[in-house]
C-alpha cells in the first residue's frame, strides 16, 4: 500500500533518461582543436588530412579569397621546407557548442626562424567544427590578421 502512495512522487522527482551521446562535448572540440593547432605547427598533412571534412574552406576577408581542402593541404604542405622550425601558441580561445556545430574562436600566434632571422605573425580566427560521423571534423575556417 505504501508503495503505491509512493509511486507518483517518485515519477514525478525522477528526470527522463537522456541519451548522453547525441550532447556535444566540449573538451571533444577543444581537443580536436588542440590537434588541429598541433598539426598545424608540425605541418603534418596526413593528420590534417584527418581534421578537415571533405567540403572544409579557408576563407581569408581581408584578401578575398578562399581555398578548399586540397589547395590548403598543398599550402601546407609547401610551408615545411619554408618553415621548419615553427611554433604556434593559441590565446583567447572561446568555444561554443550546439547539437553538432562548434565555434571556436581565438588569437594565434606563429614564430618562426627562417635562414637564421626570426620572425612573428598574429591572426584571428574563428573555425566552425561539425560533428560527422560520431567525431569532429573542421568544416570552415576564417582568419584575419592581428596587428
Amino acid at each position: 500500500m505504501v508503495s503505491i502512495l509512493l509511486l507518483p512522487l517518485w515519477l514525478l522527482t525522477c528526470d527522463p533518461a537522456q541519451d548522453k551521446s547525441v550532447v556535444p562535448d566540449a573538451e571533444a572540440v577543444e581537443r580536436s582543436e588542440t590537434l588541429f593547432n598541433q598539426a598545424y605547427q608540425d605541418l603534418d598533412v596526413a593528420i590534417m588530412d584527418r581534421l578537415l571534412s571533405d567540403n572544409f574552406e579557408a576563407a581569408y576577408p581581408e584578401r578575398a579569397t578562399t581555398s578548399n581542402k586540397q589547395q590548403w593541404l598543398t599550402e601546407l604542405q609547401g610551408l615545411r621546407t619554408l618553415f621548419p622550425a615553427l611554433e604556434i601558441s593559441v590565446d583567447s580561445m572561446t568555444v561554443a557548442i550546439d547539437e553538432q556545430r562548434a565555434q571556436v574562436e581565438a588569437v594565434r600566434t606563429f614564430n618562426w626562424m627562417q635562414d637564421g632571422q626570426s620572425g612573428s605573425y598574429r591572426e584571428r580566427y574563428t573555425n566552425l567544427w561539425s560533428q560527422e560521423s560520431g567525431k569532429w571534423q573542421l568544416h570552415q575556417s576564417t582568419v584575419t590578421s592581428q596587428p
